[in-house]
């Protein structure tokens, strides 16, 4: 009987641990991908290409249309609606009715963005380890007008897509409390089917499906929100942009489920939730296009260094245009008829007389305004008026490196209260270099503040155009006061 015994709680102790080892390596390879799964959308964002978006912009989610019949992996050509029903066509966003419908929800595009998945599942995924994918309609890039283009400005403004006062992504914890209003992506990874949820093989399944919903019940435990969260969302009636405004398009984290007990007075019962999420908020994604964008500006620089034998006179600040003499700014994207040297060479120009840009696609930077959230110094050594050879003296310092040739900084998001945002985007003190909001780039072409401290976030970086000495490259950006990029160009 002794031996019996022991030989049970063995057996059952032991299929207890296993149960345990398999939980632990599929929360360890559903975090893996979706770690994978954002930085692959980020790389995918970031990198410039043939349609004159530039960095910044984000793929159409995969979804069943009438003429994509399953899911393949690749974006579509548009976002779905509220009142979209899987397998029909996607609906057109040349109404204003269908703009205000917006929901780009859908599988992840992983053969779009290049995203390698392992043992790849059957296309209705019993096992719900494809990832699932939103974004804000902000920053769908369409025939909407305003919609084209993912810019700082564009970005950082209350309104786009023609006017229409999309809010960005809010993710709230498994009780319902906001972890951001600012999320522009949400990635989530379903799990396994819970109760009546059904992943056929045909028809191929959709959302609701996949993606979970959680009651948070009144008398719940603070910090606490009541209410309904559904992650599956996409099919709801008569709603409007008020209404999506109110809930904010809310995406939420569940709960471990294993530890949920039945009769938790946190939520309504039975509790079926088992998605897992990551975001990227706006400030992350326009952090990271940031950069692609001085990785573009920092090789027109070098070469047109390499064709002219020196740098291009900036821009003032507030301007786009080249001013003879000027060492510190705008990158010059003005008008073609600017030129940025007193030898009659045009920056920012593609024409057959002018090659140089001949590989690159300075439209998007142009067009989307990236100049006028970049700064740029060249040091007086190395423009056009200074005496050959250049390069040689009157140079500037960044941190210890004093043999600096020019600079960028992408000065990023104005620091300047918004109200409501969640985590705060910024308290006060203000920016180091002015104490107060920044005003950055104003209105539209030729109106922007030719102060350096509403642009740049330290002391250092603000005074830089007169005492050509600025933080190191790797200042932190991990204080709300500080958004700055530097990068140095030196051939």
């Amino acid at each position: 009987m002794i031996l019996f015994i022991m030989v049970a709680f063995g057996f059952f102790g032991l299929r207890q641990l296993n149960s345990t080892v398999r939980q632990t390596v599929v929360t360890g390879d559903t975090e893996r991908m979706l770690t994978r799964a954002k930085e692959a959308l980020i790389a995918y964002s970031t990198r410039p290409d043939t349609t004159n978006l530039g960095p910044g912009r984000l793929p159409f989610p995969d979804v069943v249309t009438n003429t994509s019949t399953t899911y393949d992996g690749l974006g579509e050509t548009g976002c779905v609606s509220r009142t979209w029903v899987s397998g029909t066509a996607l609906p057109s966003t040349a109404t204003a009715a269908n703009q205000l419908a917006l929901r780009c929800v859908g599988r992840l595009p992983w053969k779009t963005i290049s995203l390698q998945i392992d043992n790849l599942p059957a296309d209705h995924d019993p096992d719900g380890v494809m990832p699932w994918y939103a974004f804000s309609p902000r920053l769908m890039n369409s025939t909407i007008p305003g919609c084209q283009y993912v810019s700082p400005n564009r970005i950082h403004s209350t309104t786009d897509c023609g006017g229409i006062a999309w809010p960005w992504l809010t993710v709230v914890d498994a009780k319902g409390n906001v972890l951001t209003n600012r999320a522009a992506v949400v990635i989530l990874i379903p799990g396994p089917k819970l109760f009546t949820q059904n992943r056929t093989v045909a028809p191929v399944p959709d959302s609701s499906a996949y993606l979970d919903r959680v009651v948070v019940q009144a008398g719940c435990t603070a910090p606490c929100v009541p209410g309904t969260y559904d992650n599956s969302r996409r099919r709801i009636l008569g709603f409007t942009l008020a209404a999506d405004n109110a809930v904010n398009m809310r995406f939420i984290q569940c709960a471990d489920i294993s530890t949920v007990a039945s009769n938790d007075p946190n939520y309504a019962h039975p509790y079926r939730c088992n998605d897992k999420l990551t975001y990227i908020t706006i400030d992350e994604l326009m952090a990271a296009a940031g950069r692609s964008a001085l990785t573009f500006a920092a090789d027109i620089l070098r070469r047109f260094y390499a064709a002219k034998g020196y740098y291009p006179y900036a821009a003032k600040l507030g301007e786009l245009d080249c001013a003879v003499g000027q060492e510190h700014g705008h990158i010059p994207s003005g008008p073609a008829t600017v030129v940025c040297q007193s030898g009659g060479q045009q920056f920012g120009t593609q024409t057959s007389s002018n090659p140089l840009l001949a590989r690159y696609d300075w439209n998007w930077f142009r067009d989307n305004n990236w100049a006028e959230s970049i700064y740029y110094h060249a040091a007086p050594g190395c423009l056009e008026s200074a005496t050959p050879p250049r390069c040689t003296t009157d140079l500037l310092t960044v941190g210890s490196q004093t043999n600096v040739q020019a600079l960028l900084i992408e000065a990023g998001r104005p620091i300047t209260t918004i109200a409501g945002q969640i985590p705060p985007v910024i308290t006060p003190p203000y920016a180091n270099s002015k104490g107060a909001n920044q005003t950055g780039w104003g209105a539209g072409y030729g109106s922007g503040t030719t102060s350096p401290a509403d642009y740049l976030d330290s002391v250092i970086n603000a005074t830089g155009s007169t005492s050509r000495i600025y933080d190191a490259v790797n200042a932190s950006r991990g204080s709300s006061v500080y958004n700055d990029q530097i990068r140095i160009v030196n051939q």
